[in-house]
């Protein structure tokens, strides 16, 4: 049976969430089709920034390597899995929320100011470091290549008939070599074939 609190009947271009992705019937931008898109949803993206939240206490006395290697676990199976969907912008705000996350506690345990953030981050150029400890890297989402379905439009699903085709040759016994003996199997036991014994040598066909 369906959830009355989970189950509702609304239209595409309201937006509906399933399993953390936001589907929505609009508009392209400068366009003038509509367009089914996947969004991350905001739960979806609310729960991820609240345990990157609980990884990164301000008063942990915890060593900076483990917590990175646990931050690391959680951001690349999140970004992975959401790989699918419109994700440029919550990627790039979420390395910015971990980065942000990270400086405030490190600023925190050391008694730093910014002075001493831009002495343990930035380089000669102006630009920053990755967050980094001699056995551990903070993991980008931005280096997370969006790999977006392809359109199939009236194809039939789940394969098309070549497809189908390719899918059984590839799983089709392999062929014998030519020096292993050759056996011709017998027919199933009621199969939808009709089969009829081989006729005698010289005699007529049936």
């Amino acid at each position: 049976t369906l959830s009355e609190s989970k189950t509702r009947v609304a239209h595409l271009s309201e937006g509906i969430d399933f399993l953390g992705f936001h589907i929505q019937w609009k508009k392209r931008r400068g366009d003038r089709k509509w367009f089914c898109m996947v969004f991350i949803a905001d739960k979806a993206f609310t729960k991820i920034k609240q345990t990157i939240r609980a990884l990164t206490p301000r008063r942990s006395p915890r060593p900076l390597t483990d917590v990175i290697n646990e931050v690391n676990a959680a951001l690349r199976g999140w970004t992975y899995y959401f790989r699918h969907a419109l994700a440029g912008r919550r990627f790039s705000f979420l390395r910015y929320f971990t980065w942000r996350r990270f400086v405030a506690w490190q600023r925190e345990q050391h008694r730093w100011g910014w002075k001493g953030v831009k002495r343990w981050l930035r380089r000669p150029n102006g630009s920053w470091n990755t967050i980094t400890t001699p056995a551990a890297v903070l993991f980008d989402p931005t280096k997370v290549r969006i790999e977006r379905y392809r359109y199939r439009g009236n194809r039939p699903q789940p394969l098309r008939p070549h497809d189908h085709r390719a899918l059984s040759l590839r799983t089709a016994a392999p062929e014998r070599s030519s020096s292993a003996p050759r056996t011709r199997c017998p027919p199933p036991a009621g199969g939808l074939h009709e089969t009829r014994p081989a006729p005698h040598r010289g005699s007529p066909p049936p």
